[in-house]
């Protein structure tokens, strides 16, 4: 899958729902060697043993880039102004600090917390439903399968729509689904 905007800079969110259904192999496929984990999401993902010991097990194969701010450049003094405000968590100020100054895509699921900023500042946005769309339509995962993913999915975590077919319509349907650089 073509990312216009690589590293896909992930947020805990993204990598929690793939990795407590054990399916970080998506995001592998889809964006291989473009995929990155800051140091505050990977703290923040770990408190998880699940989710820790999965991410962990999936950058040892050298599948996502581990990075981090430079506290003392423009990322990392966007990053204090993001968490001094406290309407974000840590993982999330950091991947939109580190996106609008470094380049990459904000790979977020936390819609209402991230959209604005990205809006604001020209940032392209990539949630969890383009991406199981995406997988289904370049044939990494079949219908059944992605049907099977988004209700487990579910189980763990909100999403915008209740089955898959739903997913489909909103990209294929009237509704839309893409607005602008924002895919959500």
């Amino acid at each position: 899958m073509m990312l216009s905007n690589p590293p896909l800079v992930l947020d805990s969110d993204i990598i929690s729902t793939f990795a407590h259904i054990n399916r970080l192999d998506i995001l592998e496929y889809l964006y291989s060697e473009r995929l990155l984990v800051l140091d505050e999401v990977f703290w923040e993902v770990s408190r998880s043993p699940k989710v820790g010991g999965v991410l962990s097990n999936t950058m040892n194969r050298g599948c996502f880039r581990q990075d981090k701010l430079n506290l003392l450049g423009e990322d990392g003094m966007e990053y204090a102004r993001l968490v001094d405000r406290g309407n974000l968590g840590k993982g999330e100020a950091a991947v939109l600090a580190y996106t609008r100054y470094r380049g990459g895509t904000v790979g977020s699921s936390n819609i209402r917390d991230v959209l604005l900023y990205c809006e604001n500042h020209d940032l392209p946005l990539l949630a969890t439903r383009p991406i199981v769309y995406d997988a289904y339509c370049h044939k990494i995962i079949t219908l059944a399968e992605a049907c099977k993913i988004w209700t487990a999915m579910q189980d763990r975590t909100r999403l915008p729509n209740k089955s898959f077919e739903e997913v489909v319509y909103h990209f294929t349907g009237r509704e839309g689904g893409i607005l602008g650089k924002q895919r959500y």
